[in-house]
C-alpha cells in the first residue's frame, strides 16, 4: 500500500510513528512536511526528526500516485494542495486533525 502523509510543521513523535509504519511489511511511504510553516510545538531539526524517511517539502511527482493521502487540515498551500490535487477516483483522502 502507498501512503502519503502531508503535515505542516515537525514534531519527533510523528517521524517516529512515520518511521513504524514504513516499517511494516508491504508499506510505501512518502511525508511531504511544510517544515517552514512554524506550527511545529518547538524548534526541530527536519534532517533528524525526518531521518530514514523518504520525504520532501513539496507533493510526490505526478507519477508517483498513492493509495492513500493524509493531509493535516488545509490550513496551508502544501496540504490544501493535497487535498486538491487530481489523484484519481481510486486514492482515498482522509483529512485528520492534529498539532503538528
Amino acid at each position: 500500500m502507498k501512503v502519503l502523509f502531508v503535515w505542516s510543521g515537525l514534531s519527533g513523535y510523528m517521524g517516529d510513528c512515520w518511521r513504524a509504519l514504513a516499517g511494516a511489511p508491504g508499506v510505501e511511504l512518502k511525508v511531504s512536511v511544510d517544515v517552514r510553516s512554524g506550527l511545529a510545538g518547538g524548534s526541530f531539526d527536519a534532517t533528524d526528526v525526518m531521518r530514514d524517511l523518504d520525504w520532501s517539502d513539496r507533493l510526490p511527482p505526478d507519477g508517483w500516485t498513492p493509495d492513500i493521502v493524509f493531509t493535516v487540515g488545509w490550513h496551508n498551500a502544501l496540504c490544501r494542495a493535497a487535498a486538491t490535487r487530481r489523484w484519481g477516483e481510486s486514492v482515498r483522502k482522509v483529512c485528520c486533525f492534529d498539532m503538528p
